[in-house]
C-alpha cells in the first residue's frame, strides 16, 4: 500500500490569526525557518477556510530538476496505514468483520505455517508473529533492500503475501509487537475480500470521495513502478493513466 496526500507544516507561535498582517508575520517566521534550515516540503497555516500561508521550499525532484509548489502532494508511505485501519472500523460497524475473527475466516494468500491462529487485531497491533517480506535481518531504523530494489512489486499485496511471506511464524500471534508492513498488506488483502473491491476504491468510496479529499488517494502498482513525471506529485512519479480511481457510488 502506498498513499499519497496533502501535508502540512505546522508551525507554533504566539501571533493570532486574527491580528492585522498576522499572514505577513507568519509568512516571514516561516520563510526564514524554511531558508535558513533548508527545509523542504510546503508549509501551509490555515483558520477555518481562510489560508494564511501558502509557501513551497525546495526541490520536489533533484533530477529533474523540478521545485516544488504549494498544491504539491506527497507519498504518505506507512500513514496509509491509518486509513487502512480505519477501514477495518468501518467493516465491523458494518458487521463485515469482527476484530477477534481468525484472519483465516476472510481467505487470503497466506501460506505461512499457522497462520491460521493470527486474528485481525493481531495485524493491526503489528504482533501477528508473521514473516516480514523485508527480511528478518532487517533492524527497525532500517530500509529492506526489498523496498529500495528496482522494478519491485513491493505494493502488489498478492505477490508480497504469496512470495514474500513464506515458512513458519517468527513467533506465537500476540506474544510480542513486532512492526511489519506484511501485517497491513494482509489487512489490505481482508478488506478486499469483504467489500469485493480494490483497496484504492474502497478508500475513495469509505473516506476519500465523502469528505471531498480530492487530492489523496492510492497509487496503482503500475504506476509506482513507472519512471516518468506526474504533475504535483513530490518526486515526480509516475504519470500517465495513473489518476485517482473515479470511485461508484458505494461498496
Amino acid at each position: 500500500m502506498l498513499g499519497f496526500g496533502g501535508i502540512a507544516y505546522v508551525a507554533s507561535m504566539s501571533i493570532s490569526a486574527a491580528d492585522s498582517g498576522a499572514a505577513d508575520k507568519l509568512a516571514a517566521v516561516i520563510n526564514q525557518y524554511g531558508v535558513s534550515k533548508n527545509f523542504v516540503g510546503v508549509a501551509w497555516v490555515q483558520e477555518g477556510e481562510n489560508v494564511l500561508v501558502q509557501q513551497a521550499f525546495g526541490p520536489a525532484n533533484r533530477e529533474k530538476n523540478a521545485a516544488h509548489t504549494p498544491d504539491e502532494r506527497f507519498r504518505i508511505a506507512s500513514i496509509t496505514k491509518l486509513f487502512a485501519a480505519t477501514l477495518v472500523m468501518k467493516a465491523v460497524d458494518e458487521g463485515l468483520v469482527t476484530l477477534d475473527e481468525k484472519v483465516s475466516a476472510y481467505g487470503t494468500e497466506l501460506a505461512v505455517e499457522n497462520a491460521q491462529q493470527i486474528t485481525l487485531r493481531q495485524l493491526l497491533q503489528h504482533t501477528s508473529g508473521l514473516p516480514d517480506p523485508a527480511g528478518e535481518d532487517v533492524k527497525d531504523d532500517e530500509i529492506g533492500s526489498f523496498y529500495l530494489a528496482k522494478n519491485t512489486k513491493y505494493a502488489d499485496a498478492k505477490f508480497v503475501i504469496r512470495e514474500r511471506m513464506k515458512g513458519a511464524l517468527a513467533f506465537t500471534p500476540g506474544a510480542k509487537f513486532k512492526y511489519n508492513n506484511g501485517d497491513y498488506l494482509v489487512v489490505q488483502r481482508v478488506l478486499e475480500r469483504v467489500y469485493k473491491k480494490a483497496f484504492a476504491e474502497i478508500l475513495a468510496i469509505k473516506i476519500t470521495h465523502p469528505l471531498g479529499l480530492k487530492n489523496t488517494g492510492m497509487q496503482r502498482a503500475r504506476c509506482i513502478r513507472t519512471p516518468a513525471i506526474w504533475p504535483n506529485l513530490a518526486w515526480r512519479s509516475p504519470a500517465a493513466n495513473c489518476s485517482l480511481p473515479n470511485p461508484p457510488k458505494s461498496c
